[in-house]
């Protein structure tokens, strides 16, 4: 792995022919209203290429003690002591819903097989940080404690969650280790393109990581570029230190204590930084990981089902998921 600038890589054919067809590039900019409406905007027009619900897959509501809501998917007539997974939304902490997801949850839930929780957790800026990570790790202990009446398997626990999501699936596991809670660690995070370390943290990295950090790379990406990261991070950490290893994982003292971890990334997604440096960091530490990359592919593509990259993407987690927690 190189700390070469990463965007020197053309888009991927298949994305170019996607935006050509759809009407030319997509990227998420402004304030943090702008970013809603643009987000929402996108999956309402996306809805037309999504798949229809599968029947195969039932989905129930409840709330953990703390009055979280969460949706539990199982796939129908499947076995009992199944692995369980957190399911933790994207949306850069200001977007999103724990159903905005749903084509790919039911398809992980039906291909691995497994029970998949999707939590609702609060947005920022209205909640800022801590509340994500509090009703994160509220839904995890909500999982472990209902694991068996779900048909699932308490000692099968893993998180998963893609950017945002990644960040919150990680600090969630890194939470569950400094709440000292070894009954209900998981055995694997599945961190899709996420943001381990704050832009405002950066001048506090190391200068092995520093080399990773490319933030003007990533021009004329789609999506999401650096502006509207900047943007969503400083609406989640909001007075509190972007530092702290609770927001950017990068600096847990406790990082060599993680189970497996599977990361994605993409050269054309502002996150890559993240995921490379993150790695690096594993690596440093002596905890099992993956990195599986997508070169040409922007941040999130996977949410458009109709990709080949995106198959790829999806049958690459399920196979992960199903090899670690199966």
């Amino acid at each position: 792995m190189t700390s070469e600038r990463p965007n020197n890589t053309p888009f991927a054919a298949e994305w170019l022919a996607f935006e050509e067809q759809t009407g030319g590039r997509f990227v998420c900019h402004g304030t943090v209203h702008e970013i809603r409406e643009q987000f929402s905007g996108q999956l309402s027009q996306l809805n037309f290429m999504l798949p229809h619900p599968s029947d195969n897959v039932s989905s129930e509501d409840h709330r953990t003690s703390q009055g979280v809501l969460v949706r539990v998917y199982r796939p129908k007539d499947a076995a009992s002591g199944l692995p369980v997974g957190l399911y933790i939304h994207s949306g850069g902490w200001v977007c999103g819903s724990y159903i905005a997801e749903d084509h790919l949850i039911r398809q992980i839930a039906q291909s691995v097989p497994c029970v998949l929780v999707s939590v609702e957790y609060r947005l920022a800026p209205e909640n800022p940080f801590p509340a994500a990570l509090e009703d994160c790790s509220s839904a995890y202990r909500w999982v472990a404690e209902s694991a068996r009446q779900l048909g699932g398997n308490a000692s099968k626990l893993f998180l998963i969650g893609g950017s945002a999501g990644g960040n919150l699936s990680l600090t969630t596991a890194l939470k569950v280790l400094d709440d000292g809670d070894p009954l209900n660690r998981p055995i694997g995070v599945f961190a899709l393109c996420p943001a381990v370390a704050a832009l405002a943290a950066v001048d506090e990295l190391p200068e092995e990581l520093k080399q990773y950090e490319h933030p003007d790379a990533y021009e004329g990406t789609a999506m999401i570029d650096k502006a509207a990261v900047v943007t969503c991070e400083n609406a989640y950490v909001g007075s509190s230190n972007p530092s702290d290893p609770l927001i950017s994982p990068i600096f847990h003292p406790k990082l060599s204590q993680l189970p497996y971890v599977y990361l994605t990334t993409s050269n054309k997604d502002p996150l890559n930084d993240d995921a490379l440096m993150f790695q690096h960091k594993l690596k440093a530490e002596g905890v099992q990981h993956t990195l599986n990359e997508y070169d040409g592919y922007p941040h999130f593509f996977h949410l458009l089902p109709h990709l080949e990259m995106s198959l790829k993407f999806m049958a690459d987690v399920t196979l992960a998921i199903r090899e670690r927690c199966s």
